[in-house]
């Protein structure tokens, strides 16, 4: 990996599991949970930052799940660099 990487940059790598949660109304995203070490991304407010991906509109809920179980199948680790 390391020769993709920005010279000086030291990457980051956390364990997570994704999951389907609702949002306001009938909308829903995909979340992402620790699963073992988490990243350290932190706001400028020193809080933890947490990690959502927003799909696309027309997306359904049953579709949003399967993609759910083949991200956990599939990504090891989330990487930051």
């Amino acid at each position: 990996m390391r020769e993709w990487m920005p010279n000086g940059v030291e990457p980051q790598r956390g364990a997570y599991r994704f999951k389907v949660q609702d949002k306001e109304g009938d909308d829903f995203w995909i979340v992402a949970e620790p699963a073992g070490t988490p990243l350290t991304i932190v706001s400028t407010t020193g809080a933890d930052l947490q990690i959502g991906i927003d799909l696309a509109v027309g997306i359904s809920r049953s579709d949003a799940e399967a993609l759910v179980k083949a991200m956990n199948i599939a990504i090891a680790r989330i990487v930051l660099f």
